[in-house]
């Protein structure tokens, strides 16, 4: 059986998009930092990051 591993890049970029993610729902479900903008900002960035994250998991498995 061939055990394939993931690319420690891509998985490392998967781990800050989910840390990002985190930061903006602690920003969406606490009112009392009172900085509503940032959900935008973190949201954004966490995107940002999964779709980088998916693009090299996927150029990796490709390029295999």
């Amino acid at each position: 059986m061939n055990s394939r591993r993931l690319p420690i890049e891509g998985v490392l970029v998967l781990a800050v998009a989910g840390v990002w993610a985190i930061l903006a729902a602690v920003y969406q479900l606490s009112p009392s930092l009172g900085m509503p903008g940032y959900v935008r900002v973190w949201g954004a960035g966490a995107v940002v990051f999964l779709v980088l994250g998916g693009l090299l998991l996927r150029r990796r498995r490709s390029g295999d």
